[in-house]
């Protein structure tokens, strides 16, 4: 019995010693916990993004268009552009009409209607050149067939040629034949191929 009595007092001492101990590796340590939140975007996170801003500013435009009552700003502009250009065309039409007008007048008329064709070919090139998809299906066809529709209205107006003489005339008709040769040689290749 003394054995187990000298037996069970060390244990309890070792236990003793080992609260002790633990208790004072606990004291020094002094473990803290930290909770780190760690934001985790998606893959496409970067892509989402961009989507967003298109989307906010389509939304913004049909909020516009809302608030003028479904018209956009663009026919707003045309709609202004026409009303202010077709009285002022009337007025040069009509004073043209009624007053003698010699050569120089006659080249002011000819450059207001290369303007106009001017214009017309910007607005053509910005339809053609759009983005955002607006002519998805084949946008190259959509350019030759504008591009084709320019020249062709270019050609036709007979005031381009009032300002020739006749051996420009000849220059200018050389340089249609060739164009026209070249267009066909180009077409002959693209369908043997």
């Amino acid at each position: 019995m003394n054995d187990e009595n000298d037996l069970m007092d060390i244990i309890n001492k070792l236990k003793k010693e080992n609260e002790e101990l633990q208790s004072k590796l606990n004291s020094e340590k002094k473990v803290q916990f930290i909770n780190r939140e760690v934001i985790v975007y998606p893959a496409d996170y970067k892509q989402l993004q961009k989507d967003n801003k298109e989307l906010e500013k389509r939304v913004a435009k049909y909020q516009k268009i809302f608030k003028n009552g479904g018209i956009s700003d663009l026919d707003i502009l045309i709609t202004k552009f026409k009303e202010t250009t077709k009285p002022q065309l009337i007025k040069i039409a009509d004073e043209f009409y009624h007053t003698d007008y010699d050569k120089v007048q006659i080249n002011e008329v000819l450059k207001l209607i290369d303007y106009l064709n001017q214009t017309k070919e910007q607005l053509y090139s910005l339809v053609t050149t759009s983005e955002n998809g607006k002519f998805i299906i084949n946008p190259a066809f959509r350019k030759v067939q504008n591009d084709i529709t320019a020249i062709t209205e270019f050609l036709n107006q007979k005031n381009n040629l009032l300002n020739f003489d006749e051996q420009k005339l000849e220059e200018y008709h050389q340089i249609l034949l060739r164009v026209h040769n070249t267009i066909t040689d180009f077409i002959k290749t693209k369908n043997t191929k």
